[in-house]
Parts: C-alpha cells; structure tokens; sequence
C-alpha cells in the first residue's frame, strides 16, 4: 500500500505497453508511440508544429527523417539538389532589343514542403523583344527515398547593386519544361535555399536547441 496521503491506496501493477525486440538496440517515445531502432541513435521531435507529425534521428549512418503515417520508412533529412542544368531555347534569343540578361536555375520541393539547393545555373544570356523563354532538360526521376513532388524555377535579376534569383513558377516534379513569359516586376521573393548543404552522414547526434532550431555534430 501506499501511505503518502494519509490514507491506504493500492499499489498499480506494472502493464505491458510494448514489447521490446532482441534487436533494439534504442527506444523513444513520440507523441506516445514506442520507436524501436537497431542503433543506437539520437531523437527528436520536429521542432515544426504541423500535419505531418515528423521526427528526425541520427545513427551514425546517415540523419533521417520520418512520421507515424510513413514509419518504419524513413527519408533522408539532406535532399539532394538537382544535378541536371536547365536548357534555354524559344524564338526570343535574338532580336532587335533586348529586355533582359538573365540565367536560371531549379530546386526540388518535397511533399513537406522542404526545399533543396538550386541546380546549377545556366550561362547568363539576353533575351530579346519580349520576355518568352522555353526551358527544359530538368529532372524527372532519381529522386530515390526523397519524395520529391514539385520543382520551383527561379531566374536572375540585376539590380542597381546586385544580381539575385528571383521566384518565377513551381510545376510538378514530373515535368521537364516551362515557358517563361513573365516580367520582371511580377517575379516572387529571391530563392533562400541557394547555399544550403545537407548535413555530413556520419552525423552522430541531434538535439533541440529551442525557438525551432535542431543542432547535431
């Protein structure tokens, strides 16, 4: 019995939530659900309050990532950024005026709305008369375990003191080309994955940090 408030009360008998495999080697909970890894593996819950009900993990091999829906599947956390330039082609590239020296890249978006590092850039160019741009050549497959459902287009701008890559369209992942008839004043906010790099493999720890930042090493 327990005695701690001045009165008798029984003693709960231990319940069996989960049994655990001769394999496990680490256990966490996540939102009540035991996780089971064959490694020893640091864990935590997305700092990103969403839908998707992800989490993110480290053992050594490579950081990954997964939710109750997808689980025991797994992602890769670092997605890969496309490896196929785009090519230009359309009747504007010659002419009488030009409006525009401008240059293209992609990303790929997944369908968590993660968003890789762009391709490389095609070779910066003029384009004449009016803005009509046929892109092509970009990446259909070879996605592997990302989960890649869309590609976001971006094309370069000069300022008065910079050149950026502005946002101009997101197609499915599944096309290849793009007509680019926009003006400039109507592009959307510069890509913000430029210089952004997957975190090393052998990464071997992970931890929340606060304010929706995750640090590992």
């Amino acid at each position: 019995c327990r005695f701690e408030r001045g009165s008798l009360e029984a003693i709960k008998l231990p319940k069996i939530v989960s049994l655990i495999n001769s394999s496990t080697k680490s256990v966490a909970f996540h939102n009540g659900t035991l996780l089971q890894f064959d490694r020893e593996v640091d864990y935590v819950s997305s700092p990103v309050s969403d839908a998707s009900d992800r989490f993110y993990y480290t053992d050594g091999v490579k950081p990954k990532k997964s939710s109750m829906s997808l689980w025991p599947a797994t992602r890769s956390v670092a997605i890969k950024a496309p490896a196929n330039p785009i090519t230009v082609g359309g009747a504007n590239l010659s002419g009488d005026t030009i409006v525009a020296s401008v240059s293209y890249y992609y990303t790929y978006v997944t369908e968590w709305g993660e968003e890789s590092a762009p391709s490389p850039p095609t070779a910066e160019f003029d384009i004449y008369d009016t803005y009509d741009v046929d892109l092509s050549g970009m990446s259909t497959g070879g996605f592997s375990d990302q989960a890649i459902t869309k590609k976001r287009i971006y094309r370069l701008t000069t300022g008065t003191s910079t050149a950026e890559y502005q946002y101009v369209d997101e197609i499915p992942a599944s096309n290849s080309t793009y007509r680019d008839t926009k003006v400039t004043t109507s592009l959307g906010e510069v890509c913000q994955t430029e210089k952004w790099i997957g975190p090393p493999d052998n990464m071997k720890g992970i931890i929340y940090m606060g304010v929706g930042i995750v640090t590992g090493k």
